[in-house]
């Protein structure tokens, strides 16, 4: 995982320098090393956009948003690139498509009316059940996916604060902290990597970063 922290790394500084064929190469680099993790293929995937590959930066993006089904942001990635391309074939395709669930809002409904419906959804499901702690104030609603997830959704009334969290079936855990901070996080493996660009690995004194 070291040579692939450092090859994201060169990546993303070759990027910052204008060098966008040698930042692919790095996360390719990356990829082969450690190929799931969601942010490897999420750079790969702007890099790509910026050299005007787009077809494949759909494909990139995509791979990060399967990856990381929390991360709305590989989701956003694809849709603006989708959208740029003008297509709604392969992860751009219509609705019936097991790719639609990756992009925005259902047309016609607004993100809140969306929102409504799968709630409705979820506790119609009977997957659902809600608790809440007196001494925080915290409330939270646990749901069971079909995928057998587990996802946490915690809400507290007197501060304003969201945060949801995701404990998959594939034993990661991903989530979006109360301040938008996009995370995810692998126990078996120590990973953790953020939205902001922090990635770690490790625990205690073995923990490593790349800020």
């Amino acid at each position: 995982m070291t040579a692939a922290l450092a090859a994201y790394n060169s990546g993303l500084a070759l990027a910052r320098k204008g060098d966008v064929r040698g930042a692919l190469a790095a996360l390719d680099s990356a990829i082969g090393k450690v190929p799931k993790q969601p942010l490897f293929h999420l750079e790969r995937g702007r890099v790509l956009r910026r050299l005007d590959r787009h077809v494949e930066a759909v494909g990139a993006f995509a791979d990060a948003a399967l990856l990381d089904e929390s991360g709305a942001e590989a989701r956003d990635e694809l849709a603006e690139t989708c959208k740029a391309l003008k297509t709604r074939e392969g992860p751009c395709r219509d609705p019936l498509h097991k790719w639609q669930a990756l992009l925005p809002t259902p047309p016609g409904l607004t993100a809140a009316e969306a929102d409504e419906i799968r709630q409705q959804l979820r506790v119609a499901s009977g997957r659902c059940h809600v608790s809440s702690d007196p001494g925080s104030g915290n409330q939270y609603e646990v749901c069971a996916t079909p995928s057998g997830d587990k996802q946490l959704t915690g809400y507290n009334p007197t501060t304003g604060s969201r945060w949801t969290e995701t404990y998959g079936a594939d034993g990661l855990w991903r989530g979006v902290d109360k301040d938008g901070e996009r995370w995810r996080y692998d126990p078996r493996t120590e990973a953790y990597a953020s939205s902001s660009g922090l990635f770690c690995i490790g625990s205690g004194e073995r923990r490593l970063c790349n800020r």
